[in-house]
């Protein structure tokens, strides 16, 4: 996948507290911005307004990720057709 201005990784693990799952690998000049867990549970809890808005976010950032992945595998069971 490659992520544009203003996208975003690693959000499962301030969701889950588990270590990342996603690496990423920049072609070019790029600032990142890191946000520990601690903070953004004291961001959430301090703006209840900012944690419904970024947690609908991350929900449906999350499930778009998890339809794309299904269609992947769906995509390599049809080319490897069926089991026997």
């Amino acid at each position: 996948m490659i992520l544009k201005k203003g996208a975003y990784f690693g959000e499962m693990s301030l969701i889950d507290n588990q270590p990342r799952s996603a690496h990423a690998i920049v072609n070019k000049p790029t600032e990142l911005l890191v946000i520990e867990r601690q903070d953004f549970e004291k961001l959430l809890s301090s703006d209840k307004e900012m944690a419904y808005k970024l947690l609908w976010t991350f929900l449906r950032t999350l499930s778009k990720r998890l339809r794309e992945t299904n269609e992947k595998i769906m995509g390599f069971f049809a080319m490897t057709g069926p089991f026997q």
